[in-house]
């Protein structure tokens, strides 16, 4: 099971306020993590049973996620994370879409790095589309085992199992943390982190620019014009000096 069918499962089986954020950490190289964060509440908690042995994890460890035992958090609930390092970003282009599918919500990720001699820039671009709500995380095998249904019930048998609208028991933030300062298309932007909340219903387009110096270049380059001017000051001077003795 992916891991974005994996949380939202929870969801549908419990009816229960889960809330999950994807990151994107990346450095001037192109290499970086992706951290999926999931949490659940306490009502969560209490009907999924112990998920130190419930949560089967075995699938995501064998695809390369490293996962964290289930951590406590505040007013009961629990904490579930699972990261992944990526050396370069056509590695990160790859996980990104494991996250829900090449179909699913979570899609049309890219990263770029350019770097010039006196910058680098980072670029992250993608699509996360929630219009067809919590049904964007079903796929085509899980509806065949559910009977056809995407996730085994209607969008309204499942907010009546909950007992409240599907947006209030289900949050999605994708957040982005890059190098230098980064320019975004939302309003939640720090000097190297940016967050895009988004709910059930909305597609949300996600673009984050940062460019960094390259400061060992621009050093070298200072040294060596510092040395060039040494130079020709040097040499102007043993000019001058030869001319004076004539």
């Amino acid at each position: 099971m992916r891991l974005g069918l994996a949380v939202v499962a929870m969801v549908v089986g419990g009816g229960c306020k889960v809330d999950v954020a994807v990151g994107i950490e990346a450095d001037r190289s192109g290499a970086g993590r992706v951290t999926v964060t999931a949490q659940l509440d306490r009502a969560a908690v209490q009907r999924a049973g112990d998920l130190s042995t419930q949560l089967r994890t075995g699938d995501l460890v064998a695809a390369g996620w490293d996962v964290d035992p289930p951590k406590p958090v505040a007013q009961g609930g629990v904490q579930l994370v699972a990261t992944r390092p990526f050396r370069d970003p056509a590695e990160a282009e790859r996980i990104l879409q494991t996250i829900t599918g090449a179909n699913g919500p979570v899609r049309g990720f890219t990263l770029t790095s350019k770097r010039s001699y006196f910058s680098t820039e980072t670029t992250l671009r993608g699509v996360v589309d929630l219009t067809a709500g919590i049904e964007a995380f079903t796929d085509a095998d899980l509806q065949a085992k559910l009977g056809g249904v995407p996730l085994g019930l209607t969008a309204p048998q499942l907010e009546r199992e909950a007992l409240a609208p599907l947006d209030q028991i289900f949050g999605l933030q994708v957040a982005v943390s890059m190098p230098g300062d980064v320019t975004a298309n939302t309003p939640t932007v720090t000097d190297d982190d940016a967050v895009w909340p988004v709910r059930l219903g909305q597609e949300v387009a996600i673009e984050a620019v940062s460019t960094t110096s390259n400061r060992t270049n621009i050093a070298f380059l200072v040294v060596a014009a510092v040395a060039a001017l040494g130079f020709l000051s040097t040499s102007g001077l043993a000019i001058v000096r030869r001319r004076g003795r004539r």
